[in-house]
């Protein structure tokens, strides 16, 4: 009956912590002391459908925990983004520390397609602003077409990248983040692939 009642709670008043846990544990003990009492205790089904309750509502916080989670991921530092993630807002300024992700199907102006390193080892001297940038828009020009499906000088794309200022060119290896974006602003799906 516990098993039962603490099913339904969960069920009716979607709480995810104690009572679905609780439900699944008593209806599992239950149904397995039941089982063993040869007839003697009834409320298999009670027991039953109380852990069923408690598996489903674990189950159903998960999925919206997961949906919420990839819905929008919040701010990550500039080193830890992906191939694939779509940037909310550019980053502008000097120093970038972090931007927010977002999925690609919601509003965004930059989605990153490139990552890579010009100092991996740490033993190479800084290039000087001008032969850095030409580095590295090299890399993101070369990069554009096998993740676009469609060369850049032909593409509604522009480029947009990061790059490391002379204070963090050791620490951070030489990483840059080639992104693409679009002039009129947003957009509301992934640029890979698609040919355009």
């Amino acid at each position: 009956m516990a098993a039962l009642v603490l099913g339904i709670v969960s069920i009716v008043a979607f709480v995810v912590v104690i009572p679905p846990i609780l439900a699944i544990v008593f209806g599992l003990v239950a149904a397995s002391q039941i089982k063993r009492s040869n007839g003697a205790q009834l409320g298999l089904g009670m027991a039953r459908a109380g852990w069923i309750l408690g598996i489903l509502t674990v189950g159903a916080a998960v999925a919206v925990y997961t949906v919420v989670i990839l819905e929008d991921q919040g701010q990550v530092a500039i080193e830890e983004l992906d191939v694939g993630d779509c940037i909310k807002d550019l980053p502008s300024g000097e120093r970038i520390v972090d931007v927010e992700v977002v999925r690609c199907t919601s509003p965004h102006e930059g989605e990153v397609y490139l990552l890579g390193t010009l100092n991996a080892d740490g033993d190479r001297t800084y290039p000087g602003d001008a032969p850095l940038t030409a580095e590295v828009e090299r890399a993101c020009i070369d990069g554009f077409e096998p993740y676009v499906g469609r060369s850049y000088d032909q593409s509604v794309f522009e480029l947009f990248y990061t790059y490391p200022v002379r204070l963090n060119w050791k620490g951070s290896r030489g990483a840059f983040q080639c992104m693409v974006t679009i002039p009129s602003g947003t957009s509301s799906d992934s640029a890979r692939n698609s040919g355009r």
